[in-house]
């Protein structure tokens, strides 16, 4: 997602999908550019119907917002990132066995009145029978849940489990934050854990994504596990271009605009490649990457606001938590032990392969990006978290690998890996993008991210498309989702 220090290589040119060189004077049916997540499928299920696909990178390597870095034996991640194995989607095109996922505890440590509260999910204890929703958020009153609150979060996750993904969408939209007044939560659950916990996943504290997203969101959890791939999430892009023919792949080879176009029974649009303006000839252009190319001007929805996050990434001697658990900030502007932390992950914990042995590696959340420099940000960052870790006992402070400061005060031994600053983390989705999107689901309407006939005000270039998650849900599943929809839209234009 953002710049890294070494990233984990794929095939070698030749060995495999991913080539180097520009690709200069290539001829082929399809052109995408941007090898993300969004590309890369859409690749895919063009070769699936049998069109000659070229995908151009312009940086090092696959991925995009979903890459991998290697960096002194540990795996990380652009910024916190999980995989919902219910986002229908990918559990339709991914191969979650070769992905080798390692699953986060169905539940949370939520910080509030002094101290971490096990906040879990009874449904995933066959073991304990007697448990219920009602019993683990009844012995967190007073602390994260308010009276009744246990109940109505017990009847909306089984309303949610009976509603189809696409109803989540086209019923009327407000934003997360009405929606959950409206529901009668108590603004303490909101504050200390619905806040924490869906800033997290939407990278917004305000809760104005829209209430179909939320639904959505709390859907997948409960039907499903978050979970990592063994090997870092950049395993993802990683299987989708495996699937793809030799030297499908190009990087390091930016596409700076795209012009010329006819009609699909002959034509061609020319994706113009580097600094060089090399050609590349095409029946069609798919363009899946974050920003518009000069010569193309996308739809509405194209032209995404985003959520930006910033991610600290530590080595320590030890974990400071046992168990693959999510932890939430939910002590509130100024409780105690409060401070610009959102959430925390001891990934080694969730998956050991992110770390080397003996070492654990912890990934910290903070939303926005914060003004201070990376070695004030993470001193801000230890000091909140030797509050939650107090009992986290001490060795010789260990040197970062940013600056080579020593660290000082709280966590003395935590050592500062990366910072990641991610400006474009997350397209917004507020209610309007989301209705746009339950039109699309419902078959209302035409995806706004198919090519050819354009629409009032929009002036698409005939011939090229557009995929990629601001299209759909801002999520995994909406990239993947978009690029089944774009490459589908892409073979009845070329028929």
């Amino acid at each position: 997602m953002s710049a890294g220090l070494g990233s984990e290589r794929g095939p070698a040119a030749g060995d495999g999908p991913i080539a180097g060189g520009s690709g200069a004077g290539t001829t082929c049916d399809a052109a995408v550019v941007g090898a993300g997540v969004s590309g890369l499928a859409a690749a895919v299920h063009l070769r699936r119907a049998g069109l000659i696909t070229r995908v151009f990178e312009a940086a090092d390597d696959i991925g995009g917002r979903v890459r991998t870095d290697v960096h002194e034996g540990f795996r990380l991640d652009r910024g916190f990132q999980v995989l919902l194995t219910a986002y229908p989607e990918a559990a339709a095109v991914l191969d979650y066995r070769a992905l080798d996922l390692r699953r986060f505890n169905a539940g949370a440590l939520v910080w509030s009145g002094g101290r971490l509260h096990t906040l879990v999910d009874p449904r995933r204890r066959p073991t304990d029978a007697a448990a219920s929703l009602h019993g683990v958020l009844g012995a967190l009153r007073g602390a994260v849940a308010g009276p009744a609150d246990d109940l109505r979060v017990l009847r909306l996750v089984r309303l949610l489990q009976r509603t189809e993904v696409a109803e989540l969408f086209t019923a009327k939209q407000t934003t997360t934050a009405r929606l959950l007044a409206a529901a009668g939560f108590s603004d303490r659950i909101v504050e200390r854990f619905f806040r924490p916990f869906l800033g997290g996943v939407f990278l917004e504290p305000g809760l104005s994504t829209a209430s179909g997203m939320f639904g959505f969101v709390l859907k997948m959890f409960a039907d499903g596990a978050a979970a990592l791939p063994a090997a870092g999430m950049g395993a993802i892009p990683r299987q989708l271009a495996g699937r793809l023919e030799a030297g499908t792949i190009t990087t390091g080879t930016p596409v700076t605009a795209v012009r010329g176009a006819t009609d699909p029974s002959g034509g061609e649009v020319v994706a113009v490649l580097g600094p060089d303006g090399e050609l590349c000839r095409a029946r069609v252009v798919i363009i899946a990457t974050d920003e518009a190319l000069p010569g193309t001007v996308p739809a509405e929805m194209g032209r995404a606001e985003w959520h930006a996050v910033t991610c600290l990434y530590f080595d320590a001697p030890r974990s400071p938590v046992r168990g693959p658990w999510l932890l939430l900030n939910g002590a509130g502007p100024a409780g105690q032990g409060a401070g610009p932390v959102n959430n925390v992950a001891v990934l080694s914990e969730v998956a050991p392969e992110y770390a080397p042995p003996g070492r654990a590696l912890i990934s910290v959340s903070v939303l926005g990006i914060p003004d201070d420099d990376d070695e004030p940000l993470a001193a801000q960052v230890l000091g909140q978290l030797g509050v939650w870790f107090g009992g986290h006992r001490r060795r010789r402070p260990l040197r970062s690998t940013v600056t080579g400061s020593v660290a000082a005060g709280p966590l003395p031994d935590w050592r500062l890996l990366r910072v990641d600053r991610i400006e474009r983390a997350l397209p917004a989705f507020g209610p309007r993008r989301a209705a746009a999107v339950g039109e699309v689901l419902a078959g209302r309407t035409v995806a706004t991210d198919g090519g050819g006939a354009a629409g009032a005000g929009d002036a698409r270039v005939p011939g090229v498309f557009f995929c990629g998650d601001r299209f759909d849900t801002p999520s995994l599943n909406g990239a993947l989702s978009s690029a089944r929809r774009t490459a589908a839209a892409v073979a009845a234009y070329l028929r």
